[in-house]
């Protein structure tokens, strides 16, 4: 049965764009609710994500090394100034 635009459809040529529309839209929101649902590799919060970067991050790692070979140095550079005890027999 032809409709008021002269097409065959339930809706016509104007309601095959509105249909078009309304699956791209559809398309679109579940491609971003995809992208935003967490998978099994991402962290599930922010603090697991900040853990996960701090862990390994190369910069924080390479800065963590430094601070240990300074860190190592500390008593060397202090044991001048102290006491220094001697016993003789």
């Amino acid at each position: 049965m032809k409709n008021k635009l002269g097409g065959y459809g339930l809706e016509g040529h104007a309601g095959k764009g509105n249909a078009m529309r309304r699956v791209s839209v559809l398309v679109i929101l579940l491609a971003g609710i995809a992208m935003v649902t967490p998978g099994e590799g991402r962290a599930q919060n922010l603090m697991e994500a900040l853990a996960l970067a701090y862990t390994n991050n190369p910069t924080l790692q390479a800065q963590r090394a430094r601070l240990r070979s300074v860190d190592e140095g500390v008593p060397q550079a202090l044991s001048g100034w102290r006491p220094d005890v001697r016993f003789t027999s």
